[in-house]
């Protein structure tokens, strides 16, 4: 009976281990950790620089990510690197435009609900694995983001990942303006740098209200 169990036990945890090496650890044609120089020469390409440790590079038409595998949801990408030039986030996203308070209606909420159903297949997840949090952030001119943030945490290896499906909210000259975000994250970097300066917040219902829009 004791050998029986044993056997059950490697059986269940070949399994598991299985599942793992079957997760993916691309999106969009990137693989995270991967050196950037594989996807774009970091000497002709538009650079942006994310505090001392982190660079952001963005997809252009003069230097396109190689592979790089498009939604037709989505209209731009973009890479996040550590000093060591490893890509720590792949993200792509679609900026969803201005809408006056009377016409709102939340376009990304209905997006995120397509990804989320498309990237739980692909990394062999179920949609109700996905968690959802709410944050707030403000500029440097005082103009407060919503965000409301789908996240599929899982680990790969020794790695731990996030799938993220993000949509941005925010109030410029009285209309909602929306941006959808989808990305592969390293959960240490998302932890220690945007959370840094994000706020977590409770769930909130009323965008209109939240960006004060209401009574417009």
């Amino acid at each position: 009976m004791k050998k029986v169990l044993i056997g059950l036990f490697l059986v269940i945890l070949g399994s598991c281990t299985g599942n793992s090496n079957k997760l993916s650890t691309e999106l969009f044609g990137i693989k995270i950790y991967d050196d950037i120089e594989n996807y774009i020469n970091i000497n002709a390409s538009e650079v942006t620089k994310i505090g001392s440790e982190n660079t952001l590079f963005l997809n252009t038409k003069k230097n396109p990510f190689n592979g790089l595998v498009k939604s037709s949801k989505l209209d731009a990408y973009q890479l996040r690197v550590n000093k060591k030039n490893k890509v720590l986030t792949v993200t792509g996203l679609k900026n969803l435009g201005e809408i006056g308070n009377k016409n709102f209606k939340d376009r990304c909420k209905v997006e995120s609900s397509y990804f989320k159903t498309i990237l739980a297949k692909q990394y062999n997840k179920d949609v109700g694995q996905f968690t959802q949090n709410y944050y707030k952030n403000s500029n440097t001119m005082g103009r407060d983001y919503l965000f409301f943030s789908n996240e599929l945490r899982f680990k790969k290896d020794s790695k731990k990942l996030m799938i993220q499906i993000m949509c941005s909210y925010t109030n410029i000259d009285n209309y909602i303006h929306s941006t959808i975000y989808v990305s592969l994250v390293d959960q240490d970097y998302w932890t220690e740098n945007t959370l840094l300066s994000w706020k977590k917040v409770v769930i909130f219902t009323n965008i209109l209200k939240e960006l004060n829009l209401e009574s417009l």
